[in-house]
């Protein structure tokens, strides 16, 4: 949120904003996936630098010219040897727009200025919409360019947006071609007095146009950023401007009445706790020109505040509140504080997780190669997963395949970036065009816990007529190298596609999926990543408990039960158990601390068959299955009344021992 913050700290909270996921556009491919839809109208593009009509499929585009009238092409209006033609700025649609060639020579890399007379290019009928000229602007006498004065906002504010969205890297452009002539070397205030005091004119006095705003919603759809100072040119003032010493508010204007602290629709994230313990957040309250009390309302299960009533004087000096939240069981919290003064409303969003701190208790049954592990059960569980090492313990996540990213892309996707030719149709993202080829890449992916293998599974479809289209899936390294790649071909109708790739077992992988050529389009749905081999993944929960591992190291999912006896371990080795509690949501507890266990055989007691340390039911079921030859117990333990077999008698000594 860049609410309550001005000057820097408003332009660096902007800069973060405008720049998450957004996409690179192909540079070359500008007049085919882009100008049609930011720069066009009744089907002919938008020059801001000539009246020449050019249809948005001219024959004229990127053509050779000796005169205005001839060519448009793609004009940097941030000249690209300032940025030394680096991506994603050379093709960053906020700053590069379609303009007739020949004017586009004359402005050259000149910064924009206001000149007296000047010269301004004409041919039969067209002419420059600017003129070239030596500068009047107090501080600058070199060579400008002057746009007309129609445009002069428009260009004010992509040279505020350049200053906002490559705030972390401007500064260090100012020895690069002739951009020293506007840039002053800092990233705040970025450019030099007189050229910010220019755009500041210019910015005033030419406000946005519904063209602007058009642009900014179309360059929105494919770049996935916006230029803020087309949605809100107030931010203008409060980074450079006569507001630098106010802090920003949207929708706030002169002394309006505001609860300006917490941010109306900001969320407070307690993050994951323990059942039965308590988590705080102390949260900023601050008002402007208020003459009602607040009052602090609070909804959800588990959560609390410190105070229901706030005063006006407390708030508009500045204040806080401390909210907190306990659950007594495993939870999902969700909630909400409302802050109300009259009229106004500022509503915050609570989140919260609760799990159960495991208890295992001490092991039982104990032999030289078994024990009985046992825990203290906790509620909305679905099953208990058991890791038992003679290594050290260090439990893995999961003995199954791990779901990492789940990406709906029928809205798009500002989580996977995106390059080439992509566009939002719909219901989903389309990789490809009639003339280039597009990709989506994923987020950082962790395949270090699964040795490096990962499962993709995307939904997919070929696009409108395009037959015979191949689908690229492949797994890359933390250096963007491709580790293995699979293909497939597409069908018509959207079917899911699985595939298992062997990538690096280390914490930076991503996944990288393609079309392979153009006309050869693919409609991406759905794309789900998992950690391991998902390929015969059932939906439905286990019911029945699956052991991994060997005599030294084991890991037991499924358990349905509170206890369960570990098997044919190393022969008197010594053990660390843990557990922890998988609930019917999909959520997992902590593991419990680990237990340890030694295991030897134990003083056997006459007629406890089954060495459970009591002697009952349990051990002539034993012994009935031992004569049976079902199981298989030692001679010296069931032959009871000293006789030298194990037969019926000893049942009977057994039964008379219980019975006493």
């Amino acid at each position: 949120k860049a609410e309550g913050k001005k000057q820097k700290a408003l332009l660096s909270q902007l800069c973060s904003i405008i720049s998450a996921n957004t996409r690179v556009i192909s540079y070359e491919n500008l007049f085919e996936d882009a100008y049609p839809y930011t720069d066009a109208e009744g089907g002919y593009l938008i020059d801001m630098y000539s009246n020449v009509k050019y249809s948005v499929n001219d024959s004229r585009i990127n053509k050779n010219y000796s005169k205005i009238g001839q060519s448009i092409n793609r004009e940097h209006a941030f000249p690209q040897s300032w940025f030394d033609k680096r991506t994603p700025m050379k093709s960053d649609l906020f700053h590069v727009y379609p303009t007739d060639g020949y004017v586009n020579n004359q402005r050259s890399n000149y910064p924009y200025g206001e000149c007296e007379g000047g010269t301004r290019l004409s041919n039969d009928g067209y002419y420059g919409k600017g003129r070239l000229g030596h500068c009047t602007a107090p501080g600058y006498s070199g060579t400008v360019w002057e746009p007309d004065d129609e445009y002069k906002g428009d260009f004010a504010r992509t040279y505020f947006y350049m200053a906002t969205r490559y705030n972390t890297q401007i500064g260090s452009w100012v020895n690069n071609g002739t951009a020293g002539t506007i840039l002053d070397g800092t990233s705040y205030p970025v450019y030099q007095s007189w050229y910010l005091n220019l755009m500041l004119k210019w910015h005033r006095q030419d406000p946005v146009s519904d063209k602007e705003i058009k642009r900014n919603d179309a360059a929105y759809d494919l770049q996935r950023n916006r230029n803020p100072f087309i949605d809100h040119p107030e931010l203008v003032e409060y980074i450079w401007g006569d507001k630098q010493d106010a802090e920003w508010y949207e929708g706030l204007t002169g002394d309006d009445p505001r609860i300006t602290l917490p941010v109306n629709g900001s969320t407070v994230d307690f993050g994951t706790n323990y059942t039965g313990s308590t988590a705080s957040q102390t949260i900023e309250v601050k008002a402007r020109s208020i003459t009602d009390n607040i009052t602090v309302t609070l909804s959800g299960a588990g959560f609390t505040t410190s105070t229901t009533t706030i005063t006006a004087a407390q708030a508009m000096e500045g204040t806080s509140i401390v909210v907190t939240y306990c659950s007594p069981s495993h939870a999902e919290a969700q909630g909400t504080l409302t802050l109300t003064a009259g009229a106004l409303k500022s509503v915050v969003n609570l989140k919260a997780r609760a799990i159960d701190m495991m208890e295992a208790n001490e092991a039982t049954n104990v032999t030289a190669t078994s024990f009985k592990a046992s825990w203290v059960p906790v509620q909305d569980v679905q099953s208990y997963t058991l890791y038992v090492s003679g290594k050290g313990i260090t439990p893995p996540p999961s003995g199954d395949a791990k779901l990492l990213l789940d990406e709906d892309m029928s809205e798009g996707t500002t989580k996977w970036r995106t390059a080439g030719a992509t566009y939002d149709e719909s219901t989903a993202l389309r990789l490809g065009s009639g003339k280039a080829t597009g990709s989506v890449t994923s987020p950082a992916i962790d395949l270090s816990a699964s040795a490096g293998v990962t499962t993709v599974m995307a939904k997919a479809a070929s696009y409108g007529t395009d037959a015979s289209v191949e689908m690229k899936i492949s797994v890359l390294n933390a250096e963007g190298n491709t580790l293995e790649t699979k293909t497939v071909t597409l069908k018509k109708d959207a079917a899911t596609y699985t595939v298992v790739l062997q990538g690096a077992a280390e914490g930076v992988n991503k996944v990288k999926i393609e079309n392979l050529a153009s006309k050869k389009r693919v409609l991406l749905t759905n794309v789900k990543v998992y950690a391991g081999d998902a390929s015969n993944a059932q939906s439905a929960p286990r019911k029945v408990a699956v052991e991994t591992g060997d005599s030294v190291q084991r890991e037991i999912t499924g358990i349905t039960d509170a206890f369960y006896t570990v098997k044919n371990l190393a022969k008197n080795g010594t053990f660390k158990y843990q557990v922890k509690a998988v609930y019917t949501d999909g959520t997992e507890s902590d593991y419990s601390d680990a237990v340890e266990v030694v295991l030897k055989d134990a003083e056997h007691k006459l007629g406890d068959l089954n060495a459970d340390g009591a002697i009952d039911v349990s051990d002539v079921t034993a012994l009935i299955n031992k004569i049976l030859g079902t199981v298989d117990l030692p001679l010296e333990r069931c032959d009871l009344n000293g006789d030298g077999e194990v037969n019926v008698t000893d049942v009977t000594t057994l039964i008379n021992m219980i019975l006493g």
